[in-house]
């Protein structure tokens, strides 16, 4: 089984990082070894998502026990840094797999969200971690077996749950294809849907965070709309609309992290997922509301609301439309009396400032970078005049009575 293979390969190479330097020969074999052993398990794939839960390996849509010491080893390795899955798309490069691989092979238990902070500070764009409660696998293979109308649906509704779309849709058939385009076009039947996924995680595990129940169903709207909305781009805002009404009817706390959850695409992107054209689409004072509200409940440093700024940044090309936004409820939240709410606000506004200077830093820096390396060109007319001069002074009577000189 190709996916074995790939799991052997893995931790041979994660084994060695542990011994040897990133430039060891031995480290770059093993992780060459691992790069073909992706390729292979990727097949036709744009992406391949394991999920890790304790005993058991989630791959297309179904579990697999852990019968095999490499496999163990790799669940054991991931249920005890409390990562819940690995995702890897197929443009994953040798260096980001080699520093990826590095980094895992020096995190300790509890050191997780370093983990996943230090994928982004090392330009590793095209893999990434869960750190999902492990509890949420019960949960989505009971919500399946709800959803599931015939005998093996289960994987296929385990998978638009639990699958990060970041790597591309989820291959389905046809007919498959057909049913999600129905949903994706009846809001009511949507709503009741997401309403009875919601009603289900909560029944099922009640100690499941919103921020969880709120990751799967984004999960799902993301699946959804990547595996059986047209990419057209008026079908894809309609759809957009319609999930936004949808949101604004479920209990604020969830609607904050379905829309916070997940890093934004990239700013480059043709393409933004539903969750993020919600927000693009969003008046200003409903933007700084979401903002302030996810500050508000969960802090500046959650992953929620992290999300939610880096996304309303990506939004705004001059920030200063989104502070005189927030500094025009600062001054009613001063004439209504509300201490509790300006103290938000000026965080809220402090946090923009610092943004805003940070964005004006880097685009100085980038002037002068720019400014430096025009500076140092050489002109080939002035550099053939400098050559030409050196051959005139050496020729000269000075320079022949020193030359014979010496």
């Amino acid at each position: 089984m190709a996916i074995l293979e790939f799991v052997a390969a893995f931790m041979r190479a994660l084994n060695t990082g542990r011994l040897y330097a990133t430039r060891h020969e031995l480290y770059r074999k093993g992780i060459q070894s691992v790069l073909e052993a992706f390729k292979k398990a990727l097949e036709e794939r744009p992406s391949l998502f394991l999920g890790c839960a304790k005993e058991a390996l989630f791959f297309e849509g179904n579990f697999h026990r852990s019968r095999d010491t490499h496999l163990e080893s790799f669940l054991k390795l991931f249920h005890s840094l409390g990562i819940s899955h690995l995702l890897m798309e197929k443009n994953l490069s040798f260096e980001e797999l080699e520093s990826f691989i590095s980094l895992l092979a020096g995190t300790h238990p509890g050191q997780e969200h370093v983990l996943t902070s230090a994928l982004s500070r090392e330009g590793i764009n095209h893999a990434s971690v869960g750190l999902l409660d492990y509890r949420v696998y019960s949960t989505a293979q009971a919500v399946a077996a709800r959803f599931a109308q015939k005998e093996g649906e289960e994987s296929f509704w385990q998978e638009l749950i639990l699958r990060p779309a970041a790597g591309g849709g989820i291959k389905l058939p046809s007919e498959k294809i057909k049913e999600l385009l129905r949903l994706s076009q009846d809001v009511e039947a949507l709503k009741h849907l997401l309403a009875q996924l919601d009603r289900d995680m909560r029944e099922n595990q009640p100690a499941v965070s919103t921020a969880q129940r709120g990751m799967l169903i984004a999960n799902f709207l993301h699946n959804l709309e990547t595996s059986a909305v047209p990419p057209d781009p008026e079908k894809r805002d309609l759809f957009a609309q319609q999930v936004g009404t949808i949101l604004n009817s479920m209990e604020p706390e969830l609607r904050i992290h379905i829309l916070g959850a997940g890093q934004p695409g990239s700013p480059d992107a043709v393409e933004k997922n539903v969750t993020d054209r919600i927000i693009q689409t969003m008046s200003d004072k409903d933007t700084v509301y979401l903002l302030l509200d996810a500050l508000q409940g969960y802090g500046a440093t959650s992953p929620c609301f992290t999300n939610l700024f880096k996304k309303v940044a990506e939004k705004y090309q001059e920030l200063e439309i989104l502070l005189s936004e927030v500094r025009t409820e600062m001054q009613l939240a001063t004439q209504e009396r509300r201490p509790g709410s300006l103290n938000h606000w000026q965080h809220l506004e402090q946090l923009i400032l610092e943004r805003q200077e940070i964005e004006q830093l880097n685009a100085r820096y980038s002037k002068d970078i720019g400014d430096l390396a025009e500076s140092v060109l050489f002109d080939p007319n002035l550099l053939e005049k400098d050559e030409m001069d050196r051959l005139v002074s050496s020729l000269s009577p000075d320079s022949l009575r020193l030359a014979k000189a010496r």
